[in-house]
């Protein structure tokens, strides 16, 4: 039971869907014996009761544990391991000790993540680097608005990386603070060189700061009938899609005051 809700923990903790903890958090029971399993999952939080047969009695036995989700977010290699170990434990190919103890270590580092080394920060922003690169060429950029767009978009997420090293800042400002640091290198670059297109080199930048995953998430709880999560995230993406204006909106206002653009 404490192995089925680590599991499902880790898998909200990590941006997985609500169904998919529950799903594994009923799998991983029923292998285990149970003989009927109630779960309830939602962003923040798991409720699960689990009922277990006893023969020494005409009684069955009810266990109910809660488990808290306090923060979020986006690794899909660890959903994908965490679905793996409860694949192998519901098939019965490791042990239920052997699972716990990866999950502990899983959520260990959840809450103490590794520090990284500068040379991983500096290739983990390569890739909204070159996604902003080509997304400012795919809206009518040109060399120039690709070259900014990844220069910009690399140092906002490895700035990122970096202060998330030593707070764990709630999604909304955070994704506040990149807008500004996206919004002041994009003025930056119009100022240094006034022929740039800088149109393109924003909506390039912004294309990373988008919460494609949690719209995503958003629309398949609700259509799985998970109406609370569902409107949950959706609010989640709203107030995300908020922070990106915000920043971006009150750092061009500025550009305008000074006449960058």
């Amino acid at each position: 039971m404490d192995t089925s809700k680590k599991a499902a923990q880790l898998i909200l903790q990590n941006g997985g869907e609500t169904y998919r903890a529950e799903d594994t958090c009923r799998r991983i029971c029923m292998s285990c014996g149970a003989v009927k399993v109630d779960v309830l999952s939602v962003t923040t939080g798991i409720v699960l009761s689990v009922e277990f047969d006893d023969p020494d009695s005409d009684v069955n036995h009810f266990h109910t544990t809660v488990a808290r989700v306090p923060f979020r977010i986006t690794d899909l290699k660890a959903i994908e391991k965490t679905n793996e170990i409860s694949r192998e434990l519901s098939a019965g190919t490791i042990s239920v000790e052997k699972a716990n103890k990866e999950f502990d270590i899983m959520l260990k580092e959840l809450e103490e993540p590794p520090k990284p080394s500068f040379t991983k920060k500096c290739c983990s922003a390569l890739g909204p680097g070159f996604a902003s690169a080509f997304f400012s060429l795919v809206f009518g950029g040109g060399v120039h608005e690709f070259f900014v767009s990844f220069i910009a978009a690399w140092l906002t997420s490895y700035l990122s990386h970096m202060w998330g090293e030593h707070l764990r800042l709630y999604t909304f400002i955070n994704t506040f603070l990149s807008s500004i640091i996206s919004a002041c290198l994009c003025m930056l670059f119009t100022a240094v060189y006034p022929a740039l297109g800088y149109n393109f080199v924003i909506i390039g930048v912004i294309m990373p700061l988008v919460p494609g995953i949690a719209i995503t998430n958003a629309v398949r709880d609700t259509m799985n009938g998970d109406l609370v999560s569902g409107s949950v995230r959706l609010i989640e993406a709203l107030l995300i899609a908020i922070a990106i204006a915000a920043g971006f909106g009150f750092i061009m206002g500025f550009a305008m005051q000074f006449g960058i653009i």
